[in-house]
């Protein structure tokens, strides 16, 4: 149900919330200590000023807290953000702020992980449940070093963009926070293209036939977003080869494939032979392990032109 809370209990409320030194903080530093783990607290020479930093093994872990940090409306069963206040008057100022703050925690997190840095998020919560159970994840992590288990952490962050086109999944992806780092597009057009619009920032971007793409090739990414080729005519064609191999990709990654996928498509795909082409996709994703929706958007909400748009959103289960 909304926040019951009147306009100034509620800025009472936020007036007492600390941003360091907080009792959930302790609790962590308390367990991390009983497990002999020794962490810099508030680290202010990093990107967020991380909670506990672990230097010898490049760790920055944070203890968000879940109202500021945009969690609390989910845990308490609601349907968005907006709900946790009601009536409030100051709701949309409330509502702008958590969002400015999810937007600087995805920032920052990109920004350790280009210098290198892990980054473990853990929500107060959790930390107030069970300080101990968050210190054996932060010893597990340690103990993975840089082998397999930190490399996917430190994926968080990077995206790679496949069918990539002349890189608006990439532009889109980058004002979110995400750091493109590999791209894949066999015409060469579209890759002068890509490059011309990326400017001086770096990515690696293949030329080859996607059929020549192994899982390989395709580095450690937190998100790998995918549009289909050609848009109607794919369709035409028979967009079934481009998903097919999409799936296979993931599949071929194994344990590295990554934590959420995007997936750009012509709205024509949902009638498309009987609606079996999208349920070709939503199929493979769930065998890849994916819980996943759909969702249409149209250019015209956002800017003057009409482009309506099938994107298919996965996270890995």
């Amino acid at each position: 149900m909304p926040d019951s809370l009147s306009q100034d209990e509620r800025s009472a409320l936020m007036s007492r919330i600390r941003s360091v030194g907080t009792g959930d903080e302790r609790l962590l530093q308390r367990a991390l200590r009983a497990r002999s783990i020794r962490c810099v607290r508030n680290d202010a020479s990093l990107p967020g000023k991380p909670d506990f930093v672990s230097r010898a093994h490049r760790l920055a872990v944070f203890v968000d807290g879940e109202y500021w940090h945009g969690r609390q409306w989910r845990a308490r069963g609601l349907r968005f953000l907006n709900e946790q206040f009601g009536d409030d008057a100051k709701a949309p100022y409330w509502v702008s702020k958590i969002q400015r703050n999810v937007a600087r925690d995805i920032q920052r997190t990109s920004l350790l992980l280009d210098e290198g840095w892990a980054v473990l998020r853990v929500w107060d919560s959790d930390v107030r449940n069970d300080a101990r159970a968050i210190a054996r994840r932060v010893e597990r992590f340690l103990g993975a070093g840089r082998g397999a288990g930190r490399g996917a952490v430190n994926a968080l962050g990077r995206a790679g963009d496949l069918f990539a086109g002349v890189g608006l999944m990439r532009l889109g992806l980058e004002g979110a926070g995400w750091n493109t780092v590999w791209a894949h597009d066999d015409d060469a057009t579209n890759r002068r293209l890509y490059l011309h619009n990326l400017g001086a920032r770096p990515v690696r971007l293949e030329g080859r036939s996607i059929h020549d793409v192994g899982a390989r090739s395709i580095p450690s990414v937190g998100l790998i977003g995918a549009r289909l080729p050609g848009a109607e005519r794919s369709l035409a064609r028979g967009a079934a080869k481009p998903i097919s191999r999409f799936a296979e990709l993931l599949s071929g990654l194994g344990a590295r494939r990554p934590p959420f996928v995007i997936l750009e498509a012509p709205t024509a795909l949902m009638r498309h032979d009987a609606g079996r082409g999208i349920a070709a996709i939503l199929r493979r994703l769930a065998e890849a392990g994916y819980t996943h929706d759909a969702v249409v958007l149209d250019a015209r909400w956002f800017v003057p032109q009409g482009r309506p748009r099938l994107f298919v959103v996965g996270a890995r289960s």
